[in-house]
């Protein structure tokens, strides 16, 4: 037993030495054992020879194709322009405002020259009528009361006419057209009862058609007060001193006319 167990592993040993030596070193042909249940490593080239692959590979710069992308959400665009003004609505277009009505207004202005003059002097009153509507102004009427202390020397108008009832002129214009303007000029004089100080007021009035009128700022005219100087004590002081001369002289020539003892 021990004999045959001894032949066994010799011809196992030995079968394996022949299989390990057809394998290193094969003759032409093909091998005398192929062990087909364990394969063999292939054996690696050197590493200075490059490797064959199957399948080459591409430039890392060249992008590789890809399947279809798969559907993503849609964004909005954003712009990096300057926001779009804000548009507003349209408005409407406005009727022009309706032209004022045509119509006449009527101004008057007084002057007097001088105001402050001498006794019985002559003072020359200038009454300017003005329309200043965009209208004619019809039948315009102008009038002045005159103080009683002044008396009516002339009377002058640009247009029309005019006559004196009394203290009171009275002008007849006429048409006034619009901006247009005239004047009236009343020459007056003093009267001698008239004294200083006394205040002399005179005032114009106008009137015209479709309920137009005016009137004017009053206009005061004043001889002026005489300033006292003082002369009426001085004739007093004088009147004392020559009574009081007079007393002196008649003593002396009454004690000269005594007899002497």
């Amino acid at each position: 037993m021990d004999r045959l167990t001894w032949a066994m592993a010799v011809i196992l040993i030995g079968t394996v030495v022949l299989m390990s030596w057809a394998g290193e070193a094969p003759v032409q042909g093909a091998p005398l054992i192929q062990d087909t249940s364990t394969p063999r490593p292939t054996p690696l080239p050197p590493t200075n020879t490059p490797v064959p692959t199957d399948t080459p590979v591409p430039p890392t710069n060249t992008p590789l194709p890809t399947d279809t992308p798969a559907p993503t959400a849609t964004t909005a665009p954003t712009s990096t322009s300057a926001p779009s003004p804000t548009v507003r609505p349209t408005k409407e277009p406005q009727p022009p405002p309706a032209a004022p009505a045509p119509s006449a207004h009527l101004t008057l202005g007084l002057t007097a020259e001088p105001t402050a003059p001498a006794a019985g002097g002559k003072v020359i009153y200038r009454v300017l009528v003005t329309n200043d509507g965009n209208a004619p102004a019809e039948g315009v009427i102008v009038t002045c009361d005159v103080p009683a202390g002044m008396k009516v020397l002339k009377v002058t108008v640009d247009q029309g006419a005019a006559r004196m009832e009394g203290q009171r002129v009275i002008a007849q214009l006429g048409s006034l057209g619009a901006g247009a303007s005239t004047t009236i000029v009343i020459e007056t004089q003093l009267k001698t009862s008239v004294g200083a100080g006394v205040p002399l007021s005179l005032t114009a009035s106008a009137t015209a058609e479709g309920g137009l009128s005016a009137i004017s700022a009053p206009v005061v005219v004043q001889i002026p007060a005489v300033p006292s100087t003082g002369s009426g004590l001085m004739v007093v002081l004088l009147v004392i001193g020559l009574v009081l001369a007079a007393i002196v002289l008649i003593a002396r020539g009454l004690q000269m006319t005594r007899p002497s003892r």
